[in-house]
């Protein structure tokens, strides 16, 4: 009972990020949001951290110290290694993740 009296998120998708700032002088703002997946909460996750965990043991990953995934690994290659993997699997990162920019 008590979640059906809780507002939700609305038309917001799952899993997104969004920035707003100024670039150039100018406001922006730049909103990602994931199109694919795995399927499931084990592959969900699990894959997710084992393309990243590739990234690090194979040296991909060179900065020391603590960074967020987006500074420390690169996105195309992840995107595409996750294609694979979504359910249905994806022809690469345009059908992974979406970006939309303004202006």
């Amino acid at each position: 009972m008590r979640r059906l009296s809780l507002r939700g998120p609305g038309s917001l998708p799952p899993f997104f990020a969004l920035a707003a700032g100024v670039r150039d002088g100018r406001p922006c703002r730049i909103g990602a949001r994931l199109i694919g997946s795995p399927r499931g909460m084990a592959r969900a996750t699990g894959i997710p951290l084992s393309l990243a965990a590739a990234q690090i043991l194979d040296g991909s990953v060179r900065a020391a110290g603590v960074h967020p995934p987006d500074a420390a690994l690169d996105p195309e290659r992840y995107f595409a290694e996750l294609a694979v993997h979504c359910d249905p699997p994806r022809a690469g990162r345009d059908e992974v993740v979406t970006v939309d920019r303004t202006p």
